[in-house]
């Protein structure tokens, strides 16, 4: 079943869906994210669901299923890429194009961490346009684009002459293909593709890109981020003119699906907000020597006591941590952390060495969570932040690798830090 066609047909049986199910068997070892499933949209029969860890898209298997299933039984559908990982040829086949491009004739040799890889665009694989031909979109939006399969799946309908699709002008299929890895590991392949990706553009600043996703953790059930902070939309909001810089770093913070990114534009948010917070009693000082009746009559001493009313000002981590308590409600960060209790009351290790130690208990309650939670808050989240800024971390020299898992770990911390920069963006002005 392709997409775009409607096929009528008997609901399989169990019997029937188990027998895929054996047949399947390498393919479901290789792809422990994907499942054969029986479904009913757009016709009636069996599918497999969450093919690249995707639940925007599925692969519907045909009357004669044979071909499709050998080919899903000899690849490896990688979550975080748009690619196919062939086992018996152990080569890499990112998804790119049908549509004519500029490098299809280039090819190179890329050498890193002493191996060398054989890189070149060439025509898409039978397997690739296989997968195209039984693909379909199960949602209205993806963020992985349906892993480029639309265009693909357009040009296999149109070369067999399916009514309605029509044919792209000058079409030919294009991977970018990587050839060299002895076997598949995901992090060996994203510490790859992230490395190739810069020096691709390195060379040529109009180089594609090998896309890169972020994955969908297993490692715990993780809870969605709460979707209205007063409970429902207001029927009316009275807005106030917001920093551009803010915003940028906040639209970032949205656009961006790496967790690791996200992170760090949402901790920007804070930190830049912060440089210039001025702490109350600073505030109250500065005012007490303007307003003194003799301030005019002795510049010079007030120019003193000015300079060190403003000395007193808090090193950055203080800053941070009074802005937190004076522009964030703790009770909004408290829902992001106690959805997900379980991964916050648990000691965090990260692959690269850094170790991040419980943020609460498991018995914690939001008013134990909310006396000074700031504090403990701004250090853990600052301490993740040194991790992977400044690629060590200052008092324990431990890293936050690149790795899956750690993308997995890092997801958890974005709803408690979105909210905090959130507040921080509407009410900093006024605290």
């Amino acid at each position: 079943m392709a997409k775009g066609s409607k096929q009528k047909g008997k609901k399989p049986t169990e019997k029937q869906l188990e027998t895929i199910r054996i047949r399947l068997a390498p393919f479901l070892k290789n792809n422990p994210t994907s499942k054969i499933e029986r479904v009913d949209f757009p016709g009636e029969g069996v599918a497999v669901t969450s093919p690249w860890g995707d639940t925007s898209l599925e692969l519907f298997l045909p009357s004669k299923p044979e071909p499709l299933i050998q080919a899903l039984n000899s690849v490896i559908l990688p979550e975080r890429f748009t690619a196919i990982w062939h086992l018996d040829t152990k080569s890499l086949e990112v998804i790119y194009t049908v549509y004519g491009i500029e490098e299809k004739d280039r090819s190179f040799a890329f050498t890193f961490n002493d191996v060398t890889y054989e890189c070149t665009y060439g025509d898409s694989s039978d397997r690739l346009l296989l997968l195209a031909e039984h693909y379909f979109p199960i949602a209205a939006r993806s963020v992985t684009d349906y892993r480029n399969l639309d265009d693909y799946s357009d040009y296999v309908l149109a070369e067999k002459g399916i009514k309605g699709v029509p044919r792209i002008p000058s079409a030919k299929p294009v991977s970018f293909w990587i050839k060299g890895l002895d076997e598949w590991n995901p992090d060996v392949v994203l510490v790859l593709a992230t490395h190739l990706n810069f020096y691709m553009t390195y060379y040529d600043t109009s180089s594609a890109q090998i896309l890169i996703h972020s994955p969908v953790s297993e490692t715990f059930a993780m809870q969605p981020e709460t979707r209205f902070c007063e409970g429902s939309f207001p029927p009316e909001i009275r807005g106030r003119l917001i920093e551009e810089t803010l915003l940028h770093f906040w639209r970032a913070s949205r656009e961006d699906s790496d967790p690791i990114r996200s992170f760090l534009n949402n901790y920007l948010i804070l930190e830049y907000a912060a440089f210039f917070y001025i702490d109350d009693s600073v505030k109250r000082n500065v005012r007490k020597c303007l307003i003194d009746p003799t301030a005019i009559v002795d510049i010079d001493g007030l120019t003193q006591r000015l300079v060190e009313a403003i000395g007193e000002k808090m090193q950055e981590d203080q800053r941070i941590q009074h802005m937190l308590k004076n522009c964030v409600r703790p009770k909004l960060v408290w829902q992001e952390i106690e959805k997900n209790r379980n991964f916050f009351s648990s000691q965090q290790k990260f692959d690269g060495g850094f170790v991040l130690e419980p943020m609460i208990t498991p018995q914690t309650s939001e008013k134990e969570f909310s006396a000074n939670w700031e504090l403990t808050f701004e250090r853990k989240i600052r301490s993740i932040r040194n991790a992977l800024s400044h690629g060590k971390e200052q008092r324990t020299l431990s890293t936050i690798s690149p790795t899956t898992r750690n993308f997995q770990l890092l997801e958890r911390w974005v709803p408690p830090i979105a909210v905090a920069a959130r507040e921080v963006m509407v009410y900093r002005e006024i605290a």
